[in-house]
């Protein structure tokens, strides 16, 4: 895809247990993001851990970032799962049919591909339950 400037803001939220390891993991996540060669962190904003209930607490990072290819921010959806991602600038984008193209293909890929883990795992899961049945 061609490169234009992008910024874009997003948010990435975690919940978890205890309170440290999802203090830490937020702080591990942004490092990560830090060290990207891919994009520049421009501004981070991270709310207090809360308790949300009994046993879970959370945070989440609003966190505003600039990349130059489209390409980046679909990669950082499927390696950072954050639960928005807002394209602040540009107001329009211009791609080509073939841009379009191969970022659709590289995201039926990544989905295939998480099909085929999701079904494996369900695919031992079942074998364990039956194991387990057969055991008592």
């Amino acid at each position: 895809m061609s490169e234009t400037k992008i910024i874009a803001r997003i948010i990435v939220e975690i919940m978890g247990a205890p309170q440290e390891h999802v203090v830490d993991t937020m702080n591990k996540v942004i490092i990560k993001l830090k060290e990207s060669d891919t994009l520049v962190v421009k501004t981070v904003e991270t709310a207090d851990c809360v308790k949300v209930d009994e046993k879970f607490f959370s945070t989440f990072s609003e966190i505003e970032i600039e990349v130059k290819k489209l390409e980046t921010l679909m990669s950082l959806g499927f390696d950072f799962m954050p639960s928005s991602i807002e394209i602040l600038e540009p107001q329009s984008l211009e791609l080509k049919s073939q841009e379009l193209t191969d970022f659709l293909n590289d995201l039926i890929t990544r989905l295939h591909n998480y099909n085929v883990i999701v079904n494996n795992l369900q695919a031992e899961n079942i074998l364990m339950k039956q194991q387990l049945e057969k055991k008592k």
